[in-house]
C-alpha cells in the first residue's frame, strides 16, 4: 500500500510541476500528510485478515508488488489531475499572477491525507470493503482520526500559519467529497479487474 501511494504520488508531483509555475505542495505540508498517513498504518498490527486468506500459506513476491504499485499506484494521479484541472478553471489558479496557492496546496493537502488514509480499507481485501469486510476497530478508529485531523489542521490557528495553509471556503468541499468517493469506486473497479486478471491480490 506505501508503494503504491508514494508511486502515486511522485507521478502526481510530476505532472504538477510540469503544469504549474509554482511549488504544487510545500515540502513541510508533504512530510505533515507523510507522517499522518504513516501514524494511521500504525494500526495495521492489529487488523483481521479474511479467514479464506489464512486458509494456505502465501509466498511474498517481489514481482506481485510491482504488479500492484503499477496498478494502483497511478489511480490517485488520475484524481489529482482532476483537482488540478479544477482548480484552473473554476478557481483560476494558474501561479501566474500572483494566485491563491495556498488554497491549492491547502486543498490538494486535505485530499491527499484523506485518499491515502481510506484507500486502506479498500485494499486491505479483495473484497468488497465494509459490506464484505471490515476492518478492526483500531484501523476504522484511526482512519477517522487521522482523517479529521488532516480536515481540521488547516482551520486550527497557529497550526494552519505555521504549516502556510488557508482555510478552504466551504463551496469546495463538496468538491472533495465527490472525489473521494470517485476515487473510492474507481479503486475498487480496478482491483476487481486485478484480481480477475491475475487471480491473485497479495
Amino acid at each position: 500500500m506505501a508503494i503504491s501511494s508514494n508511486f502515486g504520488n511522485a507521478f502526481s508531483l510530476l505532472v504538477a510541476s510540469a503544469w504549474f509555475p509554482f511549488t504544487p505542495i510545500l515540502p513541510i505540508q508533504l512530510l505533515i500528510q507523510n507522517l499522518l498517513y504513516d501514524i494511521s498504518q500504525t494500526s495495521i498490527p492489529w487488523d483481521r485478515m479474511d479467514p479464506e486468506f489464512l486458509m494456505v500459506p502465501h509466498r511474498w513476491s517481489m514481482k506481485s508488488v510491482l504488479k500492484f504499485m503499477i496498478c494502483i499506484g497511478p489511480i490517485s494521479s488520475v484524481f489529482d489531475v482532476a483537482f488540478f484541472s479544477y482548480m484552473v478553471f473554476v478557481y483560476k489558479i494558474t501561479g501566474a499572477s500572483g494566485d491563491d496557492l495556498g488554497l491549492f496546496r491547502t486543498t490538494w493537502f486535505v485530499i491527499g491525507i484523506l485518499t491515502q488514509t481510506l484507500v486502506v480499507h479498500l485494499l486491505r481485501t479483495p473484497k468488497i470493503p465494509v459490506l464484505q469486510s471490515c476492518a478492526s476497530v483500531q484501523v476504522t478508529v484511526m482512519t477517522c482520526v487521522i482523517m479529521s485531523i488532516g480536515i481540521s489542521l488547516p482551520w486550527i490557528p497557529y497550526v494552519s500559519q505555521a504549516l502556510e495553509f488557508e482555510q478552504p471556503p466551504l463551496a469546495i468541499y463538496p468538491f472533495i467529497a465527490l472525489d473521494l468517493v470517485m476515487y473510492c469506486i474507481t479503486t475498487q473497479i480496478v482491483k476487481l479487474i486485478y484480481v480477475a486478471c491475475f487471480k491473485e491480490w497479495f
